[in-house]
């Protein structure tokens, strides 16, 4: 999932553009062809990491880290009761978090180098 995030993170807002490349050519930029296809559950996560996400707070020196409370209330939404299926939901949900703050950090470190990526 931290693989779809990245791809998220660079192409996420061209998506539908691409797909529409895709639609009237036929041809499949390479862009959405390295998308990450994701099985049942892992679009379950993404789901849940998206409506986290969009929720998330600041605290006073950017985004704060998704919290554990919350993270715990999204399983209780999504029927997610056993503690087996909580806690792979704790671990997939931290590991996209933290790669949420390494993608935010390179951005503020392109941005601090003059928009040259490293």
């Amino acid at each position: 999932l931290t693989e779809a995030l990245r791809w998220w993170d660079t192409w996420g807002q061209e998506s539908e553009f691409l797909e529409g490349i895709y639609e009237d050519t036929g041809r499949m930029p390479p862009a959405l062809e390295a998308r990450p296809v994701l099985d049942h559950e892992e679009i379950l996560y993404w789901e849940i990491y998206q409506e986290l996400h969009n929720g998330r707070g600041t605290n006073g020196f950017g985004h704060a880290a998704l919290a554990f409370r919350d993270i715990i209330e999204m399983a209780n939404i999504y029927g997610l009761d056993t503690a087996e299926q909580r806690l792979d939901l704790l671990r997939v949900i931290r590991a996209m978090d933290r790669e949420f703050f390494l993608l935010a950090s390179d951005k503020v470190k392109e941005q601090a180098d003059g928009g040259i990526k490293t």
